[in-house]
């Protein structure tokens, strides 16, 4: 037997996977000199087998799979081995496999798992008697089952795990689709806090500005009604033929410091409404253009009058008169929006006095801009400092607070300027360096 070992071995040593049980069930075959010999795995209930290599007078032939019952094979399952070194087609007359080859003998081998399960088995057919033959052959099935069982069950591993492969990539596929979906749902979000939040601190600059436009007018009105009744005085006394020279130098000087200060009044309303006009239509329509930075913030500023005057805040603003950028003007006016209403709301309280807020500007030797924003409020504690541009951050949530606000600002300047923000160090306040370039013209 050792020989028969030896040339086995010498033929398949080298050999894995199907190219192993192939090439050992042909040398099997033909040592054993079998008619058919074949390699099997069984269903978990042993009711059905499939052939995992199948040779038929010494070729490799196509596979196929056979119910257990009735055939000897059953008797493997249970007996782990057996062995008919004739009659065994007799023995087995529902098997119409074997009647069909001419089938004599037979022996099959269980071919177990590493736990000692059954498998499948090995078998070798004959035509003839192996009454002679038996010993030999149960002996070198039972030497090499154990390497014909590690290498099914090693195909199996590799079978299951290319299934599990194929199931995780399609997890994570169908995963990546959702989180993909759920992101696009997300940034959709976003972005209409973000319209909505752009939306309603318009709102507050339309509240802001009709109230400061309504004080100019009412004294425009005022002084309207003041000379409506002084003409009807100066018709009457004319009509009269009472008007003196005195009444005449009267009615001139009233009338006279009347439209001085219905002039006035009514010319500071225009202003407001124009800076208005200009910076709530540049906050919805982003497009480039040349500006003078310091009248710019100046006409923001004045559109705020409203909230700076709500907290008593006085806002000083020193940027060079002749300092002109190609740049995003809309974009500036809602950063400007953004920093002054969140010092207001969180910085500033009612009742306190001399609440400043300090905006400075000036034009760096590379060519880059350069905005301090600074206020003298409370300031921030360190979690809001690490967490200020985090968007829906907010210390003021039960007031209505959104915590878009400064991450608005922060997006504005780094996506939309192409710049860089900053919070700056301190104990009081908070201060804010934003640095921007000028857009080259198409």
């Amino acid at each position: 037997m050792e020989d028969y070992i030896k040339e086995i071995i010498e033929d398949a040593s080298n050999a894995y996977g199907a190219d192993f049980l192939q090439k050992i069930t042909l040398k099997l075959n033909k040592v054993l000199k079998a008619d058919y010999t074949y390699i099997a795995e069984a269903d978990e209930a042993y009711e059905n087998a499939e052939l995992v290599v199948w040779v038929a007078k010494g070729e490799l032939s196509d596979t196929f799979s056979y119910p257990l019952k009735d055939t000897p094979c059953s008797d493997v399952m249970c007996q782990k081995v057996a062995c008919f070194p004739s009659g065994v087609a007799q023995t087995y007359p529902e098997d119409e496999f074997l009647a069909d080859l001419n089938i004599e003998g037979y022996i099959g081998t269980a071919i177990r798992d590493s736990k000692g399960r059954i498998m499948g088995l090995i078998a070798a057919l004959y035509e003839h008697d192996i009454t002679e033959q038996q010993e030999l052959i149960s002996g070198l099935f039972q030497v090499f089952s154990g390497r014909i069982a590690a290498e099914l069950e090693r195909a199996r591993f590799e079978s299951s795990l290319e299934g599990l492969n194929e199931t995780l990539e399609e997890q994570v596929r169908k995963r990546t689709q959702e989180l993909s979906s759920t992101l696009d749902n997300l940034q959709d979000a976003q972005q209409q806090l973000v319209e909505s939040e752009k939306m309603a601190a318009l709102g507050r600059l339309v509240t802001g500005v009709a109230h400061e436009v309504n004080t100019p007018l009412g004294i425009a009105i005022t002084a309207h009604s003041f000379m409506a009744k002084k003409f009807n005085d100066f018709l009457r006394q004319v009509e009269a033929q009472a008007l003196t020279i005195e009444d005449m130098d009267s009615y001139c000087s009233s009338t006279r410091e009347s439209l001085r200060l219905q002039e006035f009044n009514l010319n500071h309303a225009k202003n407001l409404i124009d800076s208005f006009k200009r910076t709530a239509a540049d906050q919805h329509v982003l497009e480039e253009e040349t500006i003078n930075l310091s009248d710019y913030y100046s006409d923001v500023i004045s559109t705020l009058k409203a909230v700076l005057n709500k907290k008593r805040i006085s806002l000083h603003l020193e940027i060079p008169a002749d300092l002109e950028v190609r740049t995003l003007p809309g974009v500036h006016a809602q950063v400007l929006n953004n920093l002054i209403e969140n010092s207001a709301r969180h910085g500033f309280d009612a009742e306190d006095i001399n609440n400043h807020i300090l905006i400075t500007g000036f034009s760096h030797d590379d060519g880059t801009v350069q905005i301090d924003y600074s206020d003298n409020g409370k300031g921030l504690d360190t979690e809001s400092r690490e967490k200020i541009f985090e968007p829906f951050y907010t210390t003021a949530r039960n007031k209505g607070g959104t915590g878009l606000g400064m991450s608005i600002v922060f997006n504005l300047i780094v996506q939309s300027l192409k710049g860089q923000i900053e919070l700056l160090p301190g104990d009081t306040g908070v201060s804010f360096c934003y640095r921007f370039s000028s857009f080259t013209e198409q």
